[in-house]
């Protein structure tokens, strides 16, 4: 699973395993910003080795007053 990070602009990593062996990942670094908006993706190798993007999907982190 990667982030988007807009200062390097590039996803960094956040966790690496093989097929089946989580079955959800929690982004325990971004609770601070409460107003902001992650891009997160997942990628897989594919049979050449060639990254392949399985999932991407952006998330949204509000306080419940908004």
């Amino acid at each position: 699973m990667e982030r988007w990070d807009p200062v390097t602009a590039s996803y960094v990593a956040l966790a690496e395993g093989t097929m089946g062996d989580a079955a959800f990942s929690m982004d325990t670094t971004v609770h601070e910003d409460r107003l902001g908006l992650y891009y997160y993706r997942v990628v897989r190798l594919d049979a050449s080795g060639a990254e392949v993007v399985t999932r991407s999907t952006a998330f949204g982190i509000w306080d419940s007053w908004l």
